[in-house]
């Protein structure tokens, strides 16, 4: 008798260790296109870039972002959504490619895993946890990589509307700041707001390369060099650990829109006239910054020609993607989907 049951007992763990494999192999794919199983990892992807976005949008920082609401909605469900959202993009986008006959290149291919592969050094491990492998990882990367393809074969030199240079060129004039500055923090190297003795140190350096800069005849270029020389061999480095100096060293520019910078920073940089140079404070940083023509070099644009080109077209863009969204029906894996919610991410 006990036999029988220790028979039946050990058939029962069998069947549930089985079934178990079995329900493990069924959610590996999340949803069918064109015949093909889309990986879960892919979709988890976009679950934990949805969670990411969650976090930026809920009103309390500090609290936990599951039991807050986002757009009125429960964040899960937000999330949810945006999830499904952006893997619908996903499916939409590669068929588009597969129609249009893009593809990504062996040499592409690589660069783009080049791209990715620091990241996963450092993600890797979180989003092996939640099921996604490097594979699908790359896979999205990989989407995003096909998404400038189509816009570079609808609006390129070579595409099927191209945007005219001479458009470019004076959206990229008309929509950048071109400078030259050296930056110096506020900062310590913790992150923390200096004291008063080290930031007034940090503007009187400031102050001292403005002098320089602005003196007769100086080259600007050749003052933030000596003033980089002068930082090396106070942290104990040669003097030529330092950088070589090209006509674009230290050259940047800053869209006029950009919310990566102060606003008045901005703003000073907008009443300058060509080549002034100007002292500029921020919070955290101090800017001996020097003005320049950017109409001087037209080929300073190519380096920012697709960004612009998107300024001018990603709108009109998106809006063909949606269309292409809307017509897309995904085949989802009703086993899989039941299965991966935002509730069960880990960190």
């Amino acid at each position: 008798m006990k036999l029988k049951k220790l028979t039946a007992a050990v058939l029962a763990v069998m069947m549930v260790l089985s079934l178990s494999a079995c329900a493990s192999e069924n959610v590996k794919w999340i949803a069918t296109n064109n015949g093909k199983q889309v990986p879960s990892g892919i979709y988890l992807t976009y679950m934990l870039n949805a969670y990411s976005q969650a976090t930026g949008k809920v009103a309390d920082q500090d609290k936990d972002v599951m039991k807050q609401e986002i757009d009125g909605v429960p964040a899960a469900q937000w999330i949810q959504n945006k999830t499904d959202e952006s893997f619908k993009r996903h499916i939409a986008i590669e068929n588009q490619a597969a129609e249009q006959g893009i593809v990504i290149s062996d040499i592409e291919r690589a660069y783009i895993d080049q791209q990715i592969g620091y990241q996963w050094q450092f993600m890797g491990a979180m989003y092996e946890k939640n099921g996604i492998s490097y594979d699908s990882y790359a896979a999205v990367s990989q989407n995003a990589y096909l998404e400038n393809m189509l816009f570079e074969a609808q609006y390129g030199a070579k595409g099927k509307t191209p945007i005219p240079d001479a458009d470019i060129l004076k959206a990229f004039q008309d929509g950048y700041y071109k400078t030259l500055y050296v930056s110096m923090s506020l900062l310590d190297n913790e992150g923390k707001e200096k004291d008063e003795a080290g930031k007034k140190a940090v503007i009187d350096k400031a102050n001292e390369v403005y002098t320089k800069a602005t003196a007769e005849g100086a080259n600007y270029s050749d003052v933030i060099l000596a003033y980089e020389k002068e930082q090396a061999v106070a942290k104990g480095e040669e003097e030529s650990s330092v950088h070589e100096h090209t006509e674009s060293s230290h050259v940047s520019f800053i869209p006029k829109d950009s919310t990566g910078y102060d606003a008045d920073f901005l703003k000073q940089i907008g009443e300058m006239k060509n080549d002034d140079i100007r002292v500029i404070t921020t919070s955290s940083t101090v800017y001996v910054l020097k003005k320049l023509d950017i109409t001087e070099n037209p080929l300073d644009v190519e380096s920012y020609r697709t960004t612009v080109m998107k300024t001018l077209k990603g709108e009109e863009y998106n809006n063909t993607i949606l269309g292409w969204v809307d017509a897309v029906t995904v085949d989802y894996n009703p086993e899989a989907k039941k299965l991966y919610t935002p509730n069960k991410l880990k960190f």
